[in-house]
């Protein structure tokens, strides 16, 4: 089991490692309510011993991303009593870790909780860092805060349960880590490395970011390389995963910014079989976007493959060149 340590909790990474995290002193003597994606409820069994457990079904999709859903979890925790010092489990992917966080930061003015995230996108990038946020009137994102887990466990284990399609979908968030800061985590996919060690390197690169800049005002913004676009697209589109919009998000905003590096990038995505482009991004959802403030947007621009920076440019620039 290899571990990565932030100020306040740490990510333990390996295989088949969740019984024997199920035994940290954070989950002894005290309520439990474990918040799960459907698609994985054969985890109900790991948490058989603590007969106090409650348990909240969910589906991980896109809609239930929202405060409707936000306030029947708070609903269903107020109707079994559950107090400040009990914990939430959120156990699925960004979607479910998302919407748990966000009820943990919100729900008695802020309780505990452990993510235990199940699909590769969220185990390398949303799983840590601390955004927790619900989608509000066609905005994504809009409604959040900062709260931090307590402790994140990602079990490879899970990786298995994933449709080829669900696991290039968090490909697409590892080749950004590889963009902007690692080249070598692209290298490691093209020879095979254990996925153990690519999820590893991930989060090391995104703790460097949040721990630098954690409250998302500026060396972080890096992250979001392909994300103004690609938010526009998962929007307008809720049959596109996320990781896919970034993918195509960032081949558009390459091929119209960057030039010289675009058939480069682009070659990167096909090749693991991810999508490149779409015939229309609707200006409407990509106006939408919160990090729009006074008509500019901080980009993320590759130096080179694994070297990147932030420029501010016009809003304006980027709906000219989408209207081309």
């Amino acid at each position: 089991m290899q571990s990565v340590n932030l100020d306040d909790y740490s990510v333990n990474i390996g295989y088949g490692i969740l019984q024997e995290n199920l035994s940290n002193n954070i989950f002894l003597g005290r309520d439990i309510v474990v918040i799960y994606d459907k698609n994985v409820d054969y985890i109900l069994s790991y948490f058989s011993k603590n007969t106090s457990a409650l348990y909240f079904e969910l589906e991980s999709i896109e809609e239930n991303k929202s405060i409707d859903k936000a306030m029947e979890i708070t609903s269903f925790l107020i109707e079994n009593n559950i107090g400040r010092d009990a914990l939430l489990i959120a156990v699925g992917g960004g979607i479910t870790g998302d919407l748990v966080g966000f009820v943990a930061s919100t729900y008695m003015r802020g309780i505990d909780f452990v993510n235990i995230p199940t699909t590769l996108l969220s185990q390398v990038d949303s799983s840590i860092g601390g955004k927790v946020a619900v989608n509000f009137d066609g905005y994504k994102n809009i409604l959040g805060s900062f709260h931090n887990p307590k402790l994140v466990i990602v079990d490879t284990t899970f990786l298995k349960t994933l449709s080829q399609r669900q696991f290039n979908n968090g490909l697409a968030e590892v080749i950004k880590y590889g963009l902007i800061q690692n080249k070598s985590i692209i290298e490691g996919l093209y020879n095979n490395i254990d996925i153990t060690e690519t999820i590893y390197d991930c989060l090391i690169v995104k703790k460097k970011y949040v721990e630098e800049d954690f409250y998302d005002n500026g060396v972080r913004k890096k992250l979001n390389l392909g994300h103004t676009i690609g938010h526009a697209i998962e929007l307008d589109n809720l049959d596109i995963f996320h990781g896919e919009a970034v993918s195509i998000g960032t081949c558009i905003f390459l091929k119209t910014f960057q030039k010289e590096l675009y058939p480069s990038v682009i070659k990167i995505y096909q090749d693991f079989d991810l999508p490149t482009n779409i015939d229309s991004v609707n200006i409407d959802k990509l106006l939408s976007d919160k990090k729009i403030m006074s008509g500019f947007i901080d980009e993320t621009f590759l130096i080179e493959i694994g070297i990147s920076e932030l420029r501010k440019i016009k809003v304006s620039q980027l709906i000219n060149m989408l209207g081309e």
